[in-house]
């Protein structure tokens, strides 16, 4: 799912039974996701929707989520808007999240 923002990979994947946390992660934590309609719908803070998934029915899933590159992108995203607002090129911003040299997965 990529959107205007900073691009982003997302997977969801279901189980039976969950997994272990992959060795090398960030951080993790427990999540639940409820789903009337059985989309899943991604969104971006200020830019809205960046995609969407249909999931294997409605309800409530018990997951948990794990993280990598982080604070690689949230130290580049820090960084770009330090030298966006520095040289009065902010428009800029949008198409420098695109070409973030830092994926967070």
């Amino acid at each position: 799912m990529d959107g205007p923002g900073i691009p982003a990979r997302i997977e969801i994947r279901i189980w039976d039974t969950p997994p272990s946390v992959p060795t090398g992660t960030e951080g993790h934590t427990d999540i639940t996701l409820e789903s009337e309609t059985g989309m899943l719908v991604v969104n971006q803070f200020t830019y809205g929707p960046v995609g969407d998934m249909s999931l294997p029915r409605p309800g409530v899933y018990e997951g948990h989520a794990w993280w990598t590159g982080r604070q690689a992108v949230r130290d580049y995203h820090d960084t770009a808007l330090r030298d966006l607002a520095a040289s009065g090129q902010g428009t800029r911003l949008p198409d420098d999240w695109r070409h973030s040299p830092h994926t967070e997965r």
